[in-house]
């Protein structure tokens, strides 16, 4: 579909969920590739079902079969909108290891009269890559202090705040600091948005606005999701499964469960029903430790909807259990994850190994079972050169803490409490277990807090 560039009037409409606007969206887009973004970014959009494309990403040869961006380079898009002279703008921002780099590039650029909306667009995505929330915000005033294009870009700022909002090096009470701001500046720009004149630009826009109030997770943000939802159904245009997996996940957080249900029939009937929803909507009920929950949604996928899980759909299901202190389970569901005939086994298997090692660690410190003892030691020999293939410094950080702490742990157990062995940023930030007493080797705390808790 053909989207042209026109003039464009504020028009007003109180009545619907944003302003109208007399124009169409630019399709111009960050045409970011795989190697620019954080390795565990990469892997899931990687690993995300083909058919839930529209179209593959890119127009080089070297794209060929290459699915990667949610909404496709459209090939009849006008190009008039980038300055052929940004185009090396656009390339160095997300090479920019600082905030500070990537400020100094873009003064540089504005010097040289190269800035357009484009470069400021790969500024945002890059900012929301690397969870450059001060940065963000900056390169958001840069865009209104040149009033560059404000069609271009609008749903990349929406996806970026959200990134920012799962920053998980910093703590609960912190992210939720920035949720109101983030939330106000999402709306903003929102109501800001041009016309959608096309199922792609709907898609994008309606999904990355749904992507932060998931990740805002308050009740304003659910009070926005639906009001673009209900927005949404007056459309001509139909929000694709992977436009609408955050606003499920939004109300399975708030614990939605009879909405989410009646969504998933709804998509059900549409064919929109895939892994990728699995994995989030596990993710999400782990989150607020509904372990019933969890195992509900695990067996209505994989057994009425039948859902092939992939890896990264086994890691939140153990993950879940284990933020809810359910380590036995956890260690149960990942017992012989190398083993399993699913997809992204490779790609999954550093963030797997870090839960079943964490998880593993607990039970052994919990039972000071012999049998357990045997099962972590033989673990930690098999793995003794796995911290070499850890894709993020996050993930290699974690793992070597966790593997050294837990080869101590065998050897003098009685060192330890319970809160010594969180090393896995889920279990020490947000898990229940963080706020349990710290138990001492051996009590069977595991099976006691389980008793107590029902």
């Amino acid at each position: 579909m053909r989207v042209f560039r026109q003039s464009w009037t504020v028009v007003h409409n109180r009545c619907s969920a944003r302003p109208r606007f007399l124009t169409v969206s630019s399709a111009s887009r960050s045409h970011t590739r795989p190697h620019q973004v954080p390795q565990n970014v990469r892997q899931r959009k990687l690993l995300r079902p083909a058919k839930t494309f529209r179209a593959e990403t890119g127009r080089r040869a070297e794209d060929a079969g290459l699915h990667f961006l949610s909404a496709p380079t459209q090939a009849d898009a006008p190009v008039s909108q980038r300055n052929p002279q940004s185009k090396k703008w656009r390339s160095k921002v997300k090479t920019a290891a600082t905030p500070d780099i990537l400020l100094g590039m873009l003064q540089e650029a504005q010097k040289q009269a190269q800035m357009d909306a484009s470069v400021i667009g790969a500024a945002v995505q890059h900012c929301g890559f690397q969870r450059w929330w001060f940065a963000l915000l900056q390169v958001h005033q840069l865009h209104k202090r040149y009033k560059l294009d404000p069609g271009i870009g609008r749903h990349l700022l929406l996806s970026a705040l959200a990134r920012c909002m799962k920053d998980k090096t910093l703590d609960v009470a912190e992210l939720a600091a920035r949720g109101p701001k983030a939330l106000e500046l999402g709306k903003q720009t929102w109501k800001a948005m041009p016309e959608l004149t096309s199922e792609v630009a709907f898609c994008a826009a309606l999904g990355s606005a749904w992507s932060l109030c998931d990740a805002v997770g308050s009740a304003d943000a659910v009070q926005w999701a639906n009001e673009l939802h209900a927005w949404s159904e007056s459309q001509s245009f139909t929000a694709t499964a992977q436009t609408r997996t955050p606003l499920l996940l939004v109300l399975e957080k708030h614990r939605q469960h009879d909405r989410v249900n009646t969504l998933l029939r709804q998509m059900l009937e549409k064919k929109m029903i895939d892994e990728v929803l699995l994995s989030g909507l596990i993710d999400s009920a782990g989150q607020g430790f509904m372990c019933r929950r969890v195992e509900q949604l695990w067996r209505r996928f994989t057994n009425k909807y039948k859902v092939r899980p992939n890896a990264i759909c086994y890691v939140a299901y153990a993950k879940a259990h284990l933020l809810s202190g359910k380590a036995v389970a956890a260690v149960q569901i990942l017992r012989n994850f190398d083993g399993l005939d699913v997809a992204g086994i490779q790609e999954a298997a550093p963030h797997a190994a870090i839960v079943f090692l964490q998880a593993l660690a607990i039970v052994y410190h919990s039972n000071m079972n012999g049998q357990t003892k045997q099962e972590l030691l033989q673990y930690l020999n098999e793995k003794r050169e796995f911290a070499s293939i850890q894709h993020t410094v996050h993930m290699k950080d974690q793992w070597a803490q966790l593997y050294s702490t837990s080869r101590r742990l065998v050897s003098r157990p009685h060192k330890f409490l319970l809160h010594d062995l969180l090393h896995y940023d889920n279990a020490k930030r947000r898990s229940k277990m963080m706020h349990w007493d710290n138990f001492k080797a051996g009590s069977k705390y595991l099976q006691v807090m389980s008793e107590m808790e029902g």
